[in-house]
């Protein structure tokens, strides 16, 4: 069934961004619908009754109104949270925990740029009724697997994003999804635009930044989290990427200029 068609009994209610630092966050819940767009990090939900549910950055969770939840991260993370609360019938695909693949990396710059918004304004309104339609689109099925699963460059996206302090090798990685090397290339720069190498050093590069804003470690304790054997590599790279440095990010990750 088509994402529209399960959210004209929605109302569009609140949404908030916030940091969440690892571990495990207390069991809760809400009366309303909630979706949660992990803006960065990975980890897991669990939900009372249901099976575990792990999630990548750019994957969305949905949570039943009611159903006690709790969420595990590895690592800092942001996340994205909607609420909504329903008008009529609950339709049944909104009735259980669900996770998604990554949404498109547009789509996750528009969100994070579109909310939290003004849930009296019909447009912002609007733009939440799209983006919870959006999650459904990529909603896994009822394992907890998500729809694109066995993507070679989906498969490599997650593995990149996981560990992005390891040095992959791509025939390995290639191997796993049970392709050729030359295939998870081709797949790589159909997807994301790029060879895998570059995508790698893409996801360094972003990891870093969040660790330059959101905690209080080194330079040269970031660059080994982020895969870089000495600090000064990863300044090159962050200078040749983002036109600054490291040090001017963290006091200003925003800069108007």
């Amino acid at each position: 069934m088509a994402g529209p068609a399960l959210v004209h009994c929605l109302g569009f209610t609140v949404a908030w961004r916030h940091g969440r630092p690892a571990g495990t966050c207390r069991w809760h819940r809400h009366d309303a619908l909630e979706l949660v767009l992990h803006l960065h990090g990975c980890g897991n939900v669990a939900h009372r009754g249901h099976p575990s549910l792990s999630f990548t950055a750019g994957a969305c969770t949905l949570h039943p109104p009611q159903l006690l939840h709790t969420q595990t991260r590895d690592d800092w993370g942001e996340d994205l949270c909607l609420h909504f609360l329903c008008t009529g019938a609950l339709p049944e695909r909104l009735r259980r925990p669900l996770v998604t693949a990554p949404l498109p990396e547009h789509q996750r710059i528009w969100a994070a740029a579109q909310f939290p918004g003004d849930p009296t304004a019909e447009a912002d309104r609007l733009a939440a009724l799209a983006l919870l339609a959006s999650a459904l689109a990529h909603a896994t099925g009822d394992t907890g697997e998500p729809s694109d699963a066995h993507d070679p460059a989906q498969i490599l996206l997650r593995r990149l994003q996981d560990r992005p302090d390891r040095r992959w090798r791509i025939a390995e990685i290639a191997d796993a999804a049970g392709c050729t090397p030359r295939h998870l290339h081709r797949r790589c720069r159909e997807a994301f635009g790029c060879a895998p190498k570059a995508l790698h050093r893409r996801l360094r590069l972003q990891r870093a930044g969040e660790l330059l804003e959101h905690s209080e470690l080194t330079l040269a304790e970031i660059a080994m989290q982020c895969g870089y054997a000495h600090a000064r590599h990863l300044c090159a790279d962050f200078r040749a990427a983002r036109g600054t440095t490291p040090g001017r990010w963290r006091q200003d990750p925003n800069p108007s200029h």
